[in-house]
């Protein structure tokens, strides 16, 4: 099972296919597809202006809507516009319309310039899950149905290492776990320090271990072990075959002190960790080293000794977040090991948004778009995307800018995704994107009006005939190439008749109507029978086709009695017999 939403209306094909990785041979594989072709129809009105991301030059605009069905009384309308997209605020107006046509309007007065309003409509004896719904600005600087997006309406987007906060761009973040080990000895693990789970450092090294990490990146910019002891001769030539030593005793502590002079920048973290084996001077910590810990927040370093274990998350010129776990001498026979884990979050330093698909159009104007980028590292990138997701223009910076779209063919990219990457290498701040908009040429809006089809009784007789009109309008805002008529019966067995194909001529613009004949014979297709019409044209696709397709149910009531035939001779009919009459 499957449901069927907004995007699903018009023309659809189901298919289902058996075996189709083709596993299994077969003597005939020319059997193993079978397809319906459905029109789902809407909840009997569509929104034809302002369109979803519209724009309208006046602040009294003229909501427009069709009603689609076989009903020839009037059908009334419920119409709601408000300033947010659930309809919840005070502001909220509604409306009833009646109307006898295709088409209804609505003049609400006092918008406000550079206002997002939602609209709404519904039959009015529909359910509250039948709204269609619309967006869009007052903005008089843009051309009329123009695509327009800004402030709420970034929501629908898909973004990627992006997001909506507090109305304004950020970058997403990732997170970095680093998890710190300490030991007296014959510990668990070999490493003092493994990030994300997988990246290893400071391999049973001696001393206090320290790993800085870029505060803004989560990159790892050194680690480096320090044994502030003296270390036995046959350590210290171990180290020296292994590349790893910068001395001991004075000679680490002062490698220490420039190390943290030097590496962790304002905001790096940095982690600590101890492993004071091999050692052969006294358990006391000079002052001197406490003291390069104190300035990094430390107040556990007080107190320590080599002989208790600690471990150390801190913050260059933020103390107040330093975290530090300790085990005591006392604890040595049942704690030989610590760790402190820690998960951090940063910023990524660009991240991209798409726009919902924009179109059809018939024929593409002008792209705009207005942003802010304060920084010199900041930069805003613009690509105009096929709707394949094929890239059309992608030469496109800066934050704000203008380009002509005319080099695109509409007639092979009736469709088009805008795409932003924003991105800030240093500070990981986003630049800003207020806003974008496409100007456009729309596209013929066929509507098979559906009265024609109405007028036709719901039963015949078989035998009987009837016809219809099939009126044809184009509420588009260009013309139309010349239309294609269909018409057929399904019948009782679910075969398929074509009664009627006709062209029309080319329709013109917000109203060009003409009309198609129909005659419904009868005598072939007793029973239940569903008739079906629709017109087509060349051209770009139209963007409520639903409205292309009138359906109607017809019963043929099937005569009850055989034929009888009547023998005169002279005016006077010939007795009974039960001869066969040849």
């Amino acid at each position: 099972s499957f449901s069927l939403d907004e995007a699903a209306i018009g023309t659809n094909t189901f298919r289902a296919t058996t075996d189709p990785a083709n596993e299994y041979e077969e003597v005939n594989e020319t059997n193993n597809t079978a397809e319906r072709t459905q029109v789902v129809f809407d909840a009997g009105v569509s929104l034809l202006a302002p369109t979803d991301y519209g724009t309208v030059p006046t602040e009294q605009p003229s909501l427009e809507f069709l009603v689609s069905g076989l009903s020839a009384d009037r059908v009334p309308v419920v119409l709601q516009l408000d300033t947010v997209p659930d309809f919840s605020s005070p502001a909220r107006r509604e409306v009833r319309r009646t109307t006898d046509g295709l088409r209804g309007t609505w003049q609400p007065s006092g918008l406000s310039t550079d206002e997002t309003y939602y609209w709404r409509a519904r039959l009015a004896d529909a359910g509250a899950n039948t709204w269609r719904t619309a967006r869009f600005v007052v903005e008089p600087a843009l051309p009329e149905r123009a695509w327009h997006q800004r402030a709420r309406l970034f929501s629908a987007n898909d973004n990627a290492q992006l997001r909506r906060s507090g109305g304004s761009w950020a970058f997403d973040e990732y997170p970095r776990t680093v998890l710190v080990f300490s030991e007296r000895g014959q510990g668990s693990r070999t490493d003092g320090f493994i990030v994300d789970g997988t990246s290893d450092y400071e391999y049973l090294k001696f001393g206090f271990g320290v790993l800085v990490m870029d505060g803004l990146t989560g990159t790892v910019r050194a680690s480096e072990s320090f044994p502030t002891y003296d270390l036995p001769k046959q350590w210290e030539d171990y180290l020296k075959e292994r590349g790893e030593f910068i001395g001991d005793g004075q000679e680490a502590i002062n490698a220490l002190k420039d190390f943290l002079d030097t590496v962790p920048q304002q905001g790096d973290y940095v982690f600590v960790r101890t492993r004071h084996l091999a050692r052969q001077s006294g358990a006391t910590i000079s002052g001197e080293v406490k003291s390069v810990f104190q300035n990094l927040g430390s107040s556990s370093i007080d107190t320590l000794t080599y002989n208790h274990v600690w471990a150390m998350k801190a913050r260059k010129g933020h103390p107040d977040e330093t975290v530090e776990r300790v085990s005591p001498p006392s604890e040595a026979s049942d704690v030989n090991e610590i760790s402190l884990n820690t998960e951090l979050d940063f910023s990524y330093p660009s991240g991209t948004t798409l726009s919902p698909r924009i179109g059809p159009a018939s024929e593409w104007q002008t792209l705009r778009w207005e942003g802010t980028a304060p920084d010199a590292a900041d930069a805003v990138e613009i690509d105009v995307l096929a709707a394949d997701s094929t890239v059309l223009v992608d030469d496109l910076t800066g934050p704000s800018g203008e380009r002509s779209l005319g080099s695109i063919d509409a007639a092979a990219h009736p469709y088009l995704h805008l795409r932003a990457t924003l991105s800030d290498t240093t500070a990981r701040t986003a630049p800003q994107l207020g806003q974008w908009s496409v100007s456009h040429v729309g596209v013929p809006e066929l509507v098979l009006d559906p009265s024609g089809l109405a007028a036709l009784p719901d039963t015949l007789r078989q035998g009987e005939r009837a016809s219809a009109a099939l009126p044809v309008v184009n509420v588009g805002p260009v013309a139309s190439a010349p239309v294609r008529v269909r018409a057929s019966v399904q019948d009782a067995s679910n075969t398929t008749t074509t009664l009627l194909t006709d062209t029309l001529t080319a329709l013109g613009p917000d109203g060009g109507r003409d009309t198609s004949a129909l005659a419904v014979p009868s005598t072939d297709f007793p029973g239940a029978n569903v008739l079906r019409a629709e017109a087509a044209a060349e051209g770009p696709p139209e963007r409520l086709p639903s409205n292309n397709t009138a359906v109607r149910n017809l019963f043929v009531r099937a005569d009850e009695e055989p034929p009888s035939l009547r023998v005169l001779a002279n005016g006077r009919e010939l007795p009974p017999t039960s001869d066969d009459v040849t």
